[in-house]
């Protein structure tokens, strides 16, 4: 009978892309914490999948509703190419349901204003005295908060990828997509005194540099994340309950900043890379009276109706009566 770790492999191979692989065996090596990698995978049981997911989520790492169904969506995936392949038996049981999703999950994993406001008032003095160790952080913090960038974009971009002249970041994020991402002046500049400071490796061209790398040479997402989650720290920006906040907390601070200057919905979707739907949830707002007096403004009014013709009734004469 095949083994849990044996299908596990096979499973992985399938995917070339690294960081999708990466995603599947970070989840699929703590299934393999809770259940041993020698068990047969045709006898693993619901019962077994629920223990492991309860185990699952006593980590201390786990601080998200999102963490937790990320994890939830692996198993399904999983347990799916393995009913496919006929590796076991089809069973609803092995595919947990997922946690629903509070209403207000997002501005409760946004990075307030005063604390993006206390990182940057803390990295540019700085900057100015130590630019080698304190400008990548600044840069980080500055780019995600003018263009959103999620952080696999992050840790692949290189100064290949920017352009100066037109301020525009070309980014690979979620699927390998691509998504032109407009920055200010001010973080240009930034990133250009990066850009001179950052200590490059003899074997990194300087266009292939990874740019929120230290010497260039390639950072993983998690490494990235960990990096930034150090700097919060260092500036004394926690968050409350949690280990600390991740890059994605600037990107919905953005989100929210969309919003609550009224661009658009199509065209902060654009500066996102959002679809219409999950900006929507996410950023829109969702009070009711705002939402009722912006639908009464543009409603019709009575104004701008145009006045109904009288319609005079005819009425036949006596002698025409039949």
């Amino acid at each position: 009978m095949t083994t849990l770790g044996e299908v596990v492999s096979v499973f992985l191979n399938r995917y070339r892309k690294k960081s999708t692989r990466r995603a599947y065996e970070n989840d699929l090596n703590h299934l393999m914490t809770y259940i041993a990698p020698g068990v047969p995978v045709a006898t693993i049981t619901g019962f077994d999948v629920e223990r492991a997911l309860g185990q699952f989520l006593q980590r201390d790492s786990i601080n998200s509703v999102h963490t937790v169904n990320k994890f939830i969506k692996t198993l399904h995936t999983f347990f799916n190419w393995c009913e496919k392949m006929r590796l076991r038996e089809i069973s609803a049981d092995l595919k947990p349901a997922y946690y629903p999703v509070p209403d207000d999950d997002v501005a409760e994993r946004t990075m307030p204003d005063e604390d993006f406001d206390k990182l940057i008032a803390y990295y540019v003095p700085l900057a100015a005295v130590k630019p080698k160790t304190y400008q990548r952080p600044l840069a980080l913090f500055l780019f995600i908060g003018d263009t959103g960038t999620r952080n696999e974009g992050l840790s692949l971009l290189t100064w290949r990828d920017i352009d100066f002249k037109e301020r525009i970041a070309t980014t690979k994020e979620k699927g390998d997509k691509t998504h032109y991402r407009p920055f200010g002046t001010a973080v240009a500049a930034i990133l250009q005194q990066w850009q001179i400071i950052q200590k490059l490796a003899d074997d990194v061209r300087p266009n292939d540099a990874r740019i929120f790398s230290d010497n260039g040479r390639a950072i993983t997402p998690d490494g990235l994340k960990q990096y930034f989650r150090r700097r919060c720290i260092e500036a004394d920006v926690h968050k409350p309950g949690h280990k600390g906040w991740g890059p994605h907390s600037i990107r919905h601070r953005l989100g929210f900043r969309l919003a609550d200057a009224k661009v658009p919905d199509h065209i902060a979707c654009k500066v996102l890379g959002n679809d219409i739907n999950t900006y929507r949830k996410s950023y829109a707002p969702k009070d009711a009276e705002r939402i009722k007096a912006a639908a009464l403004e543009v409603a019709f009014q009575f104004a701008d109706l145009p006045k109904p013709s009288v319609i005079r009734p005819e009425f036949k004469t006596g002698s025409e009566n039949p």
